[in-house]
């Protein structure tokens, strides 16, 4: 299996997280979902292109309630009946919540398939393991993303 890491910039000079960018006007918000759909849809063509994504929840953990200041940035997202549990199934909407917090900095998790895994990190970073590597190249840079093979798997 090969481990890659997704990125939306290649440079320090962009902005990396929603608490950098701080979208305040209908505009930044229509400029920071763009960045963020972007790893959206990457998720949407791997999962149509090669499997129904079967994942399972390997690790999980919720900071929402850290951060009241930033309660904002939980706009059209924050599905507080969404129960997820570590080991199970996780749908795709589920999938869809769970990356939209994560890449706000609200949650971390990771999921697991057969011979593939997805993670987020900090500063709007995807980190993927899979068997796939040319394609999950190809299909990242059709959606504007930027891939770096790493050595080894993200925790």
């Amino acid at each position: 299996m090969k481990h890659y890491q997704i990125r939306a910039f290649d440079s320090q000079d962009e902005w990396e997280t929603i608490l950098e960018f701080k979208p305040v006007s209908v505009d930044d918000w229509e400029e920071y979902l763009a960045v963020e759909n972007k790893f959206l849809d990457l998720l949407d063509l791997i999962n149509v292109k090669f499997f129904k994504l079967n994942l399972k929840l390997e690790m999980w953990q919720d900071n929402r309630g850290h951060f009241p200041e930033y309660a904002e940035y939980l706009k059209n997202i924050d599905k507080p009946y969404l129960k997820v549990c570590g080991g199970l199934a996780l749908i795709y909407e589920e999938l869809e919540v769970l990356s939209r917090l994560t890449l706000r900095e609200f949650a971390w998790f990771k999921a697991i398939a057969k011979d593939f895994y997805i993670s987020f990190g900090d500063e709007m970073t995807m980190y993927v393991g899979c068997e796939f590597g040319k394609e999950l190249v190809e299909l990242a840079e059709e959606t504007g993303l930027i891939v770096y093979e790493c050595e080894d798997e993200f925790p």
